[in-house]
């Protein structure tokens, strides 16, 4: 299964586990007694709440998080290459060393 197969299908998901909630609970008003709503309706819309809430919660925050790490990668290697090409003045990389972990604040 692809990535954007996989995204789409959470999203759906989660957006028919929303849509099913308010349909519920609308239903929930018509049905007799009118006017009051079941106990077992409201916990079954929080737990579509709870769903749509944690798929597109956990979804977001991995996403961010994975942009984030992508930038700090960006931003170190830019630094090092950048370090680099000042004190050789060339940018072969053939003798490259390592950055050690004393050069390195953030680990």
């Amino acid at each position: 299964m692809t990535n954007g197969i996989k995204e789409n299908l959470t999203y759906g998901s989660a957006i028919g586990m929303l849509m099913f909630g308010v349909i519920l609970t609308t239903a929930g008003f018509i049905i007799d007694p009118q006017g009051q709503i079941h106990d077992s309706v409201l916990y079954v819309l929080g737990q579509c709440l709870l769903f749509a809430g944690s798929v597109m919660g956990v979804s977001a925050y991995t996403a961010g998080r994975i942009r984030h790490i992508e930038h700090e990668i960006d931003h170190r290697f830019r630094a090092y290459e950048d370090g680099r090409r000042s004190h050789h003045g060339h940018d072969d990389m053939s003798d490259e060393e390592p950055i050690s972990e004393e050069e390195d604040e953030t680990v």
